[in-house]
């Protein structure tokens, strides 16, 4: 095998290696907030894990909030606990959390509705590049998580909707530099 074949292969291992990661550790404090009775306790997020917040802080869009009616994740994962950071900010927006896999989405709507975020947050089961953002207005705002392909996604939003973009923090360079350290 060549060594980029090699490195290239290496690479997707590590990526894929991270996302497990990720999300076993979600998987893990939901099944901790379960076993304790208390999956409302999911609601709390620490800023470190604040990824809306701070895409929102580091693009100096904070004062875009005050006619946002809507935020979409895309890739919410089982654990929607950037939504629940916002919601727990700004509890007059709409937060709608895009994702794919029908399990976490099953999780997602378990855990959400334990929480004072029930009646604000909508999960959608979807691919996010078939996903029909058409009510969505200018002043809304779509953010995709890391950890998706980002590309079809965009041009969906673009071609149904007129709301803002924004790739989530950690964004695309702390994402790969996490995956090499």
């Amino acid at each position: 095998m060549k060594s980029s074949k090699f490195t290239e292969n290496n690479i997707k291992n590590k990526i894929v290696s991270w996302k497990n990661s990720i999300t076993e550790g979600e998987f893990r404090r939901v099944v901790e907030a379960k076993s304790r009775n208390d999956l409302s306790s999911l609601y709390n997020v620490k800023f470190k894990n604040s990824w809306v917040y701070k895409t929102i802080i580091d693009n100096k869009i904070k004062y875009r909030l005050e006619d946002c009616k809507n935020i979409v994740l895309v890739g919410c994962g089982l654990y929607p606990y950037s939504l629940f950071d916002m919601h727990r900010r700004y509890p007059n927006i709409n937060y709608h959390g895009v994702e794919i896999s029908e399990k976490r989405v099953k999780l997602a709507k378990i855990i959400t509705k334990e929480t004072p975020a029930k009646n604000s947050i909508t999960i959608h089961q979807s691919d996010a590049a078939d996903f029909d953002y058409s009510f969505l207005t200018d002043e809304d705002m779509v953010f995709i998580s890391v950890d998706v392909k980002e590309s079809k996604i965009i041009k969906q939003i673009i071609k149904t909707s007129r709301a803002q973009v924004f790739s989530c923090a950690p964004y695309k360079s702390s994402y790969v530099n996490g995956i090499f350290t």
